[in-house]
């Protein structure tokens, strides 16, 4: 979930109280619906597991990029169609590196891919991210742009990085702020 502010926030999307219902409203506003994963619509694409948090992060990562809402203006029942029927995911900004650098729009792809079991473990996730903010910080350095930097939380500062990316300085890329 993003704050205010854009800042990214870990958060329970009530999969494990509802593992095995379905939930359908044509409310826009109502739920996470744009944040689940294909399989929560479709039982032949794969059983609800911790893949589908993955997905959910993929969309989160998506609006720090696109500065929008996913499927803003849509349905329930037309995301559902959308992201389980038809397959289809929220363009990237492929035309901006800066706002969305190839390697980031690689792991969002990866994320959101309709086979669950096609889609990274969380520990690989954590790796990329850190080590594009790696990069990012290299990059600032190299251009004496203010540093990247992430706050501790109890989760360690490994998960602080990314769970607390977002973009904020879109002259040099990356940065994270908690």
């Amino acid at each position: 979930m993003l704050d205010a502010q854009g800042n990214a926030k870990i958060s329970d999307f009530g999969l494990a109280r509802c593992r095995h219902a379905t939930y359908l409203n044509t409310r826009i506003d109502a739920g996470t619906v744009a944040y689940l994963g294909p399989e929560a619509f479709d039982p032949q694409i794969g059983g609800i597991g911790n893949a589908i948090d993955l997905f959910s992060l993929a969309v989160v990562m998506w609006q720090l990029v696109a500065h929008a809402q996913p499927w803003e203006g849509l349905s329930n029942v037309a995301i559902i169609y959308q992201v389980a029927v038809l397959r289809t995911r929220n363009p990237l900004p492929a035309d901006d590196p800066e706002a969305c650098p190839p390697r980031l729009a690689a792991l969002i792809e990866r994320c959101w891919a309709t086979d669950p079991r096609s889609r990274p473990d969380a520990d690989h996730v954590v790796s990329e991210l850190e080590a594009m903010l790696e990069e990012a910080q290299a990059a600032a350095d190299a251009k004496g742009a203010a540093s990247v930097s992430t706050r501790s939380c109890a989760c360690g500062p490994r998960r602080a990085a990314a769970a607390s990316l977002h973009l904020a300085t879109p002259a040099h890329g990356w940065s994270s702020r908690g």
